[in-house]
């Protein structure tokens, strides 16, 4: 994962900036160089530097003022409707995309109950290759491993006692 440049750092410090909170913001509405520091962790960080990289930054940009755009809804003229050519292409390429994605998902369960059907075929080989064991196997099978922990616990006691013995016969 590659470091963030200094640039997306203070990008980054710049849009997490609270609008409201006076204490990271100076008299002139600039973010305040120790705050945009301490979330950066760029330590020699200075006003002029964040001035380069974003020159046009202030707490509260002046609103993008339109060009007089007459907004209003006219509530009196009929609505405008669409010529019955257009209406019924229109109509007839969404009938062909439909028909289009239809298809394709046709297609796609198609091939869903294939992987299903093989999924289900290998299943089957594993049973016959690996059967289930049964209860009586089962419980076969812990008693041969708890008489295996058995033999090594008594192998591995009868080392500690034959290890004791020869340090008491070493200190006679």
């Amino acid at each position: 994962m590659s470091e963030m440049s200094d640039i997306e750092k203070v990008q980054e410090a710049l849009d997490v900036l609270d609008p409201e909170d006076d204490a990271v913001w100076t008299t002139e509405d600039l973010p305040r160089v120790e705050v945009i520091a301490g979330l950066t962790g760029i330590e020699d960080l200075t006003r002029n530097t964040i001035t380069q990289m974003f020159p046009d930054f202030v707490r509260h940009p002046d609103p993008i003022e339109d060009e007089e755009e007459d907004v209003s809804v006219d509530l009196v003229s009929e609505p405008k409707v669409m010529d019955k050519e257009t209406y019924e292409g229109m109509i007839q390429e969404l009938t062909e995309a439909a028909r289009k994605v239809i298809k394709q998902r046709v297609d796609l369960l198609v091939q869903l109950d294939e992987l299903n059907f093989q999924a289900d075929a290998l299943r089957d080989k594993l049973v016959v290759l690996y059967p289930p064991p049964t209860a009586a196997a089962a419980q076969k099978a812990y008693a041969a491993s708890r008489m295996n922990q058995g033999m090594i616990r008594s192998i591995e006691d009868a080392a500690v006692v034959a290890a004791a013995q020869k340090i008491v016969n070493d200190n006679r």
